[in-house]
Protein backbone atom coordinates (compact mmCIF):
# COMPACT_ATOMS: atom_id res chain seq x y z
CA UNK A 1 0.00 0.00 0.00
CA UNK A 2 1.31 3.44 -0.91
CA UNK A 3 1.10 5.62 2.19
CA UNK A 4 3.14 8.46 0.71
CA UNK A 5 6.19 7.71 2.84
CA UNK A 6 9.53 7.92 1.05
CA UNK A 7 11.20 4.54 1.56
CA UNK A 8 14.55 5.11 -0.14
CA UNK A 9 17.34 6.11 2.23
CA UNK A 10 19.13 9.31 1.16
CA UNK A 11 22.71 8.70 0.07
CA UNK A 12 24.08 12.24 -0.35
CA UNK A 13 27.15 13.14 1.70
CA UNK A 14 25.25 15.36 4.15
CA UNK A 15 22.79 12.57 4.94
CA UNK A 16 25.62 10.08 5.38
CA UNK A 17 27.35 12.40 7.87
CA UNK A 18 24.07 12.75 9.75
CA UNK A 19 24.02 9.00 10.40
CA UNK A 20 26.88 9.49 12.87
CA UNK A 21 24.58 11.48 15.18
CA UNK A 22 22.87 9.66 18.05
CA UNK A 23 19.36 8.33 17.62
CA UNK A 24 16.78 10.24 19.61
CA UNK A 25 16.30 7.32 22.03
CA UNK A 26 19.94 6.27 22.36
CA UNK A 27 21.06 5.65 25.98
CA UNK A 28 23.65 8.42 25.67
CA UNK A 29 20.88 10.99 25.22
CA UNK A 30 20.09 10.84 28.95
CA UNK A 31 23.73 11.01 30.07
CA UNK A 32 25.47 14.33 29.27
CA UNK A 33 28.98 12.88 29.60
CA UNK A 34 28.19 9.83 27.47
CA UNK A 35 26.38 12.05 24.96
CA UNK A 36 29.38 14.35 24.59
CA UNK A 37 31.75 11.41 24.08
CA UNK A 38 29.41 9.79 21.55
CA UNK A 39 29.20 13.05 19.61
CA UNK A 40 32.98 13.42 19.67
CA UNK A 41 33.53 9.90 18.37
CA UNK A 42 30.83 10.40 15.75
CA UNK A 43 32.50 13.59 14.57
CA UNK A 44 35.86 11.83 14.22
CA UNK A 45 34.34 8.94 12.26
CA UNK A 46 32.37 11.32 10.04
CA UNK A 47 35.50 13.40 9.42
CA UNK A 48 37.42 10.33 8.29
CA UNK A 49 34.59 9.30 6.00
CA UNK A 50 34.36 12.77 4.41
CA UNK A 51 38.14 12.95 3.98
CA UNK A 52 38.20 9.57 2.23
CA UNK A 53 35.28 10.56 -0.01
CA UNK A 54 37.02 13.79 -1.00
CA UNK A 55 40.28 11.94 -1.71
CA UNK A 56 38.44 9.50 -3.97
CA UNK A 57 36.67 12.32 -5.77
CA UNK A 58 39.93 14.21 -6.33
CA UNK A 59 41.54 11.05 -7.70
CA UNK A 60 38.54 10.45 -9.95
CA UNK A 61 38.71 14.00 -11.33
CA UNK A 62 42.46 13.69 -11.85
CA UNK A 63 41.95 10.49 -13.81
CA UNK A 64 39.19 12.05 -15.89
CA UNK A 65 41.39 15.05 -16.74
CA UNK A 66 44.29 12.79 -17.72
CA UNK A 67 42.01 10.68 -19.92
CA UNK A 68 40.55 13.78 -21.60
CA UNK A 69 44.03 15.07 -22.42
CA UNK A 70 45.23 11.66 -23.64
CA UNK A 71 42.20 11.18 -25.91
CA UNK A 72 42.57 14.70 -27.30
CA UNK A 73 46.26 14.06 -28.04
CA UNK A 74 45.46 10.73 -29.70
CA UNK A 75 42.96 12.56 -31.89
CA UNK A 76 45.54 15.16 -32.88
CA UNK A 77 47.94 12.34 -33.77
CA UNK A 78 45.21 10.63 -35.76
CA UNK A 79 44.44 13.79 -37.75
CA UNK A 80 48.12 14.39 -38.40
CA UNK A 81 48.60 10.83 -39.60
CA UNK A 82 51.07 10.07 -36.81
CA UNK A 83 49.39 6.78 -35.92
CA UNK A 84 49.34 5.76 -39.56
CA UNK A 85 46.49 3.30 -39.10
CA UNK A 86 43.21 4.78 -40.41
CA UNK A 87 41.55 8.22 -40.16
CA UNK A 88 38.33 6.65 -38.84
CA UNK A 89 40.12 4.66 -36.13
CA UNK A 90 41.41 6.17 -32.89
CA UNK A 91 44.13 4.27 -31.01
CA UNK A 92 44.59 4.97 -27.30
CA UNK A 93 47.65 4.06 -25.22
CA UNK A 94 45.50 2.66 -22.41
CA UNK A 95 41.90 1.75 -21.75
CA UNK A 96 40.28 4.96 -20.48
CA UNK A 97 37.01 6.96 -20.57
CA UNK A 98 36.97 8.34 -24.11
CA UNK A 99 33.38 9.06 -25.11
CA UNK A 100 33.07 12.47 -23.43
CA UNK A 101 36.13 14.00 -25.17
CA UNK A 102 35.19 12.24 -28.40
CA UNK A 103 31.82 13.99 -28.46
CA UNK A 104 33.08 17.27 -27.00
CA UNK A 105 35.71 17.52 -29.74
CA UNK A 106 33.30 16.33 -32.45
CA UNK A 107 35.53 13.46 -33.49
CA UNK A 108 34.19 11.75 -36.62
CA UNK A 109 35.87 8.45 -35.73
CA UNK A 110 33.99 5.17 -36.05
CA UNK A 111 36.09 2.92 -33.82
CA UNK A 112 38.39 3.24 -30.83
CA UNK A 113 40.96 0.60 -29.96
CA UNK A 114 43.02 0.25 -26.78
CA UNK A 115 45.02 -2.36 -24.84
CA UNK A 116 43.50 -4.23 -21.89
CA UNK A 117 45.28 -5.01 -18.59
CA UNK A 118 45.42 -8.71 -19.50
CA UNK A 119 47.30 -8.03 -22.73
CA UNK A 120 44.34 -8.34 -25.05
CA UNK A 121 43.01 -5.45 -27.14
CA UNK A 122 39.55 -3.92 -27.23
CA UNK A 123 37.80 -2.37 -30.23
CA UNK A 124 34.75 -0.22 -29.45
CA UNK A 125 32.31 1.30 -31.90
CA UNK A 126 31.60 5.02 -31.55
CA UNK A 127 28.00 5.58 -30.41
CA UNK A 128 25.73 7.34 -32.87
CA UNK A 129 25.17 10.07 -30.28
CA UNK A 130 25.65 10.66 -26.56
CA UNK A 131 23.87 8.04 -24.49
CA UNK A 132 22.87 6.00 -27.53
CA UNK A 133 23.15 2.22 -27.71
CA UNK A 134 23.30 2.48 -31.50
CA UNK A 135 26.70 2.77 -33.19
CA UNK A 136 27.84 4.93 -36.06
CA UNK A 137 29.04 1.74 -37.73
CA UNK A 138 28.16 -1.61 -36.19
CA UNK A 139 30.43 -4.59 -36.57
CA UNK A 140 29.44 -7.19 -39.19
CA UNK A 141 26.32 -9.17 -38.32
CA UNK A 142 28.10 -12.43 -39.20
CA UNK A 143 30.59 -11.81 -36.36
CA UNK A 144 28.21 -10.89 -33.58
CA UNK A 145 27.93 -13.23 -30.63
CA UNK A 146 30.86 -15.36 -31.79
CA UNK A 147 34.12 -16.08 -30.01
CA UNK A 148 37.42 -17.88 -30.38
CA UNK A 149 37.60 -20.45 -33.21
CA UNK A 150 34.08 -19.72 -34.47
CA UNK A 151 34.86 -16.01 -34.73
CA UNK A 152 38.23 -16.60 -36.39
CA UNK A 153 36.50 -18.76 -38.99
CA UNK A 154 33.82 -16.12 -39.60
CA UNK A 155 36.15 -13.14 -39.95
CA UNK A 156 39.31 -14.85 -41.16
CA UNK A 157 41.47 -13.00 -38.62
CA UNK A 158 43.79 -15.03 -36.35
CA UNK A 159 43.59 -13.74 -32.81
CA UNK A 160 39.97 -12.59 -32.99
CA UNK A 161 38.57 -13.47 -29.57
CA UNK A 162 35.04 -12.10 -29.15
CA UNK A 163 32.42 -9.83 -30.67
CA UNK A 164 29.45 -8.67 -28.61
CA UNK A 165 26.06 -9.60 -29.99
CA UNK A 166 25.21 -5.89 -30.06
CA UNK A 167 27.95 -5.26 -32.60
CA UNK A 168 29.62 -2.49 -30.61
CA UNK A 169 32.52 -4.30 -28.94
CA UNK A 170 35.26 -6.70 -29.99
CA UNK A 171 38.18 -8.29 -28.18
CA UNK A 172 41.37 -9.44 -29.89
CA UNK A 173 44.40 -11.32 -28.62
CA UNK A 174 46.90 -8.82 -30.07
CA UNK A 175 47.12 -5.28 -31.41
CA UNK A 176 47.56 -6.60 -34.94
CA UNK A 177 44.40 -8.68 -34.64
CA UNK A 178 42.45 -5.73 -33.21
CA UNK A 179 43.67 -3.48 -36.02
CA UNK A 180 42.74 -6.08 -38.64
CA UNK A 181 39.25 -6.46 -37.16
CA UNK A 182 38.72 -2.69 -37.06
CA UNK A 183 39.88 -2.25 -40.64
CA UNK A 184 37.64 -5.10 -41.78
CA UNK A 185 34.69 -3.39 -40.07
CA UNK A 186 35.54 -0.12 -41.81
CA UNK A 187 35.11 -1.72 -45.23
CA UNK A 188 31.37 -1.58 -44.46
CA UNK A 189 31.48 2.20 -44.11
CA UNK A 190 28.76 3.91 -46.12
CA UNK A 191 29.47 6.63 -48.62
CA UNK A 192 27.96 10.06 -47.78
CA UNK A 193 25.11 9.42 -50.24
CA UNK A 194 24.42 5.97 -48.77
CA UNK A 195 24.47 7.35 -45.24
CA UNK A 196 21.94 10.02 -46.23
CA UNK A 197 19.63 7.45 -47.81
CA UNK A 198 19.88 5.27 -44.70
CA UNK A 199 19.07 8.23 -42.45
CA UNK A 200 15.95 8.94 -44.51
CA UNK A 201 14.99 5.26 -44.62
CA UNK A 202 15.29 4.96 -48.38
Amino acid sequence: MDNGVERAAPTDLTSMVDTFNSAWDAPSQSDPIAFEEHQRQGFLRASRMVAEALERQVEKERGAAFAYQAVAQAWEDCKAGVSGIHPDLLELPLGMPWQRPAFDLAMPVLYVMSPEPDGKWKVQAMPAEKGSFASRLEMPAAWRGLQDAALEAACGIPGAVFVHRGGHLAIAATRDAALAMAKACLTNKLSPAEALRKAWGR
